[in-house]
């Protein structure tokens, strides 16, 4: 059976804007510098009317920018086709061609012909001069077609940078403006204007929930914990103790003299939290015990598949430049207490591999063994 979903909160249990005030985002307005992986992860807005408004935490994004390689390109009749690769993944992009405007050529005076005849030749020389291993920066609107989605280019260009200096202060900035404003959700009193000043030190469930997930990960690397129950988490006194906060959605419904929270309260912030560390692969749920929850980056077990097999694949002559994170993960996924493990959970082992000097990234998000 389904669980009923919350129609006021999405998947990243961050609250829904609605509609009528999507203009007071900003991101709404401008152009989002989103890593590709981010970009084809994004779904539609549910509250939303409008096509092509997509949600990333709770911000309503309409229009993107990214710089990446040209891996792929295709010329048709009215425009040109380049599959971008910025490393996290590969989208497509649409560079329209101008337009002939045969009115404004047959009425326009000499200057005005001339002055579109040199913007049109610019634009397509901007376009002849695309090849593929040039490093490039689009902007457009993000769309979808044929279930994919794509940008429409408006505005794109060759960036030159032979040193990547450029390049790698992109990345830095990008980094930058996630931690700053794009993982940031927009909260309810800030996008609808109104402050209760009678709520002051009472909390919402999803702040309180983020405050649980932080805590369990950060109580698990203190204590070096490998797996644990969703049940003993209430036994740990610094997570009890975050689940306890007054919280805005129970608040009313305690009784006169109540002091302490009422137990659906503590429960449902576990719940929530440990959804949160879920979804950001933190832990993975166990195959043989559905209720036991894996850290990650400190199963042994899982580093040591991870490593054997990667290995193994990489003495193979189409692997022997870097197997491909799909690859590696549908072989991981095989083995019966690994089932249940997501793909951001195997980003994190990777990346918490690299960091040990156990495995290195290639491009295209490959990966080859350290011997």
């Amino acid at each position: 059976m389904c669980a009923v979903k919350d129609p006021t909160s999405l998947e990243s249990g961050c609250t829904i804007i609605p509609e009528n005030r999507w203009k007071k985002d900003p991101l709404f307005s401008c152009c989002c510098n989103l890593f590709i992986k981010d970009i084809l992860d994004l779904r539609p807005y549910p509250s939303g009317s409008q096509e092509c408004v997509f949600v990333y935490k709770n911000h309503p994004i309409r229009w993107v920018t990214t710089m990446g390689i040209i891996v792929k390109a295709e010329e048709k009749a009215k425009f040109h086709i380049y599959a971008v690769d910025d490393g996290t993944g590969v989208i497509s992009c649409v560079c329209w061609k101008p337009k002939e405007d045969f009115n404004l050529r047959s009425n326009g005076e000499d200057g005005a012909q001339s002055l579109i005849e040199r913007m049109e030749n610019w634009h397509l020389e901007q376009l002849s001069c695309l090849e593929i291993g040039d490093l490039v920066n689009i902007r457009g609107k993000l769309i979808i077609y044929r279930e994919m989605k794509q940008i429409s280019a408006f505005s794109y260009g060759k960036v030159v940078d032979p040193s990547h200096t450029l390049e790698v202060r992109g990345m830095q900035d990008q980094v930058l403006r996630y931690t700053s404003v794009y993982d940031n959700p927009l909260k309810s009193t800030e996008h609808s204007g109104i402050k209760d000043q009678g709520t002051e030190g009472i909390k919402s469930m999803e702040g309180i929930s983020q405050e649980v997930a932080e805590k369990i990960l950060l109580v698990s690397t203190r204590e070096k914990y490998q797996n644990f129950h969703l049940y003993e988490l209430e036994t740990v006194p610094d997570i009890y103790k975050v689940c306890c906060q007054p919280c805005e959605e129970f608040i009313n419904g305690k009784e006169n003299g109540e002091k302490s929270p009422p137990s659906e309260q503590i429960a449902l912030a576990l719940k929530n939290g440990v959804k949160h560390l879920l979804e950001k692969g933190h832990i993975f749920k166990s195959k043989r015990d559905r209720g036991l929850l894996h850290l990650t980056t400190a199963n042994k077990d899982l580093r040591d598949v991870t490593c054997r097999i990667l290995r193994a694949e990489c003495r193979k002559q189409e692997y022997i430049n870097g197997c491909q994170f799909q690859h590696l993960y549908n072989n991981i996924k095989t083995r019966t207490d690994f089932q249940y493990l997501t793909h951001s959970a195997m980003r994190n082992l990777l990346n918490s591999l690299e960091e040990q000097g156990l495995v290195i990234s290639c491009n295209n998000y490959q990966f080859l063994p350290v011997r």
